[in-house]
């Protein structure tokens, strides 16, 4: 009776006429390609152009190691990220794109629209940073009103 309640309940659960249903799918966690092996017996080459080859799949290095994660790793603990192995493998893909650049008109334009620096780090703390950093803060807050000094007036 047991069989048969396991047997119709898995039934139930592959039945892939209900809309919008998938079975679940178990898969068994993938431990990499044989050559990446320490014990493979493949030489430092072999393995290097294993990597170059499944590094070409990939635009970025990003992308690599969310899906290469294999390749990628071993390259890593092998040489380094900053090896000459590594700007081999990835020499095709594209570069990350230049942070940005923090200028003094930028940081004068926001800075006008906040009326203490107390607001203005708490609604731009990157740009605040950058002004406080570049030495700007006293151009930036020229505007802005002092509390302390509001209240030691009265």
């Amino acid at each position: 009776m047991i069989n048969l309640l396991k047997t119709y309940k898995n039934l139930i659960m592959c039945d892939s006429s209900r809309k919008g249903y998938y079975p679940e799918v178990k898969q068994k966690k993938s431990i990499g390609p044989k050559i990446l092996r320490k014990d493979s017996g493949c030489s430092e080459e072999e393995v290097l152009a294993f990597c170059h080859a499944d590094a070409l799949k990939y635009k970025t290095r990003t992308e690599w190691f969310t899906y290469g994660r294999h390749t990628y790793d071993k390259i890593c603990r092998t040489y380094g990220v900053e090896s000459e192995a590594m700007e081999r493998c990835s020499s095709h893909m594209e570069k990350p794109k230049r942070n940005w650049k923090w200028n003094k008109d930028f940081c004068l334009t926001d800075a006008r629209k906040y009326k203490t620096s107390r607001e203005w780090r708490a609604g731009n703390l990157n740009c605040y940073n950058a002004a406080k950093r570049n030495g700007w803060m006293d151009e930036c807050s020229i505007h802005m009103v002092s509390k302390r000094s509001v209240c030691s007036l009265r």
